[in-house]
C-alpha cells in the first residue's frame, strides 16, 4: 500500500494545483480588507504548463507579496513577486503604478 502512495506523490509533486495557481497577468487588484486583494482579470494564468485565460476571482493575502518592482517603460504597471507554500509567480497588474498598489496593500490590513 505504501508503495501506491510514494507513487502517487511523485506524480503529483511537479504540478500544481488550482487553489494554489495564480494569474501572471491582470489588469488591477483591488482590497478586500481583512489582509486580502482581488485579482481583477482578465488576465492570463499556467496550469501544469498549459497557457490559460483568466477572468475568474482570485484573493490573496498581502503578507504573501514579497517585492515589487516598476515594469519598464511605463507610467503604470507594477511587477509583484508572490509566494505561498511553495508556489511562486510574478504577478503583472497593468493597469495600477507600485505607489497605487501599495497604497491598495495598506488599505487590506
Amino acid at each position: 500500500m505504501n508503495k501506491y502512495i510514494a507513487i502517487l506523490l511523485l506524480a503529483f509533486s511537479g504540478s500544481a494545483f488550482a487553489a494554489d495557481v495564480v494569474p501572471y497577468t491582470v489588469q488591477s487588484i483591488k482590497s478586500v480588507g481583512a489582509g486580502y486583494v482581488e485579482l481583477v482579470g482578465p488576465g492570463m494564468m499556467q496550469v501544469n504548463r498549459e497557457v490559460i485565460p483568466y477572468d475568474g476571482t482570485k484573493y490573496i493575502k498581502v503578507i504573501n507579496i514579497g517585492t515589487m518592482s516598476t515594469a519598464l517603460g511605463t507610467t503604470k504597471g507594477c511587477v509583484l513577486a508572490y509566494a505561498s507554500e511553495g508556489y511562486t509567480e510574478n504577478i503583472s497588474v497593468m493597469q495600477q503604478s507600485c505607489n497605487q498598489i501599495l497604497a491598495i496593500i495598506e488599505e487590506a490590513n
